[in-house]
């Protein structure tokens, strides 16, 4: 029963249940406390995991080191991020952070290689010219006609430096996240297309900005968001939902 409980935890965890299957467990986890006890805790180590990928040193630290070399490294040079593993080592000793290791090695590499193939074949970059949003002045208006040029021709620092100058609307957010895009850091990109999201279907770029939302998370292998983005869209029946709909189907 252990085993069952646990499996299903790690399939919601992993998004690899069907809504039927999901609407299921999240009753089971209202009802069953020790079932919500245990997911909580798989919960905490699932994220703990990422964190940890996120580090490639110390993953190829952790890689080749023998358990008392593991206990050093975090202990001198993770020991505020990486709190959760002196816990592990504390508890359970070597065996079951051999244990984790492993796990993050198996876990990590099939899911971020699945999506960076899956943003590779996904991600176009958008060339639709602007115009749908207009400053409120003359120079605000010049201020974007530039930013765009230097966006068009490559030049996406600039732009975004430009973009970010500029006052925060729907079109601004929108083109700096695809200068982020493009520079490779993604993370600039999610912040600014959750604010232009936020403002609502009433903006023009609302579905847009919804789209490269999903594929900014892909990029930034954070796989639990890009979903629910992806299914988001879906359920809105919008310019992307087939889009969205295929790149789910092989995300499962």
């Amino acid at each position: 029963m252990g085993l069952e409980k646990q499996d299903r935890i790690d399939r919601y965890i992993r998004e690899e249940m069907t809504s039927a299957e999901r609407e299921a467990f999240e009753r089971d986890l209202k009802a069953d406390q020790a079932l919500s006890g245990l997911y909580e805790e798989s919960r905490l180590i699932a994220h703990a995991i990422r964190d940890v990928a996120a580090d490639r040193e110390l993953m190829a630290i952790m890689r080749n080191a023998s358990a008392d070399e593991i206990r050093s490294v975090i202990g001198k040079e993770r020991r505020s991020r990486q709190r959760w593993l002196w816990w592990a080592i504390g508890s359970v000793a070597a065996l079951l952070l051999v244990a984790v290791v492993m796990r993050i090695t198996l876990y990590t590499s099939s899911s971020s290689s699945q999506m960076d193939t899956l943003y590779q074949a996904y991600y176009e970059p958008f060339r639709m010219r602007p115009g749908l949003s207009r400053g409120a002045s003359g120079e605000a208006d010049a201020l974007k006609e530039k930013a765009y040029g230097l966006y068009m021709a490559g030049d996406y620092a600039s732009a975004a430096e430009l973009y970010d100058r500029l006052s925060p609307d729907a079109e601004t957010l929108f083109y700096a996240a695809l200068c982020y895009l493009e520079r490779e850091k993604p993370e600039q990109a999610i912040v600014r297309l959750e604010t232009l999201v936020e403002m609502g279907d009433q903006t023009p770029y609302y579905q847009m900005g919804t789209w490269y939302w999903a594929m900014a998370c892909l990029k930034a292998h954070q796989k639990a968001e890009a979903i629910s983005l992806l299914r988001r869209i879906v359920a809105e029946d919008g310019f992307y939902a087939d889009k969205a709909a295929e790149l789910l189907r092989k995300m499962r």
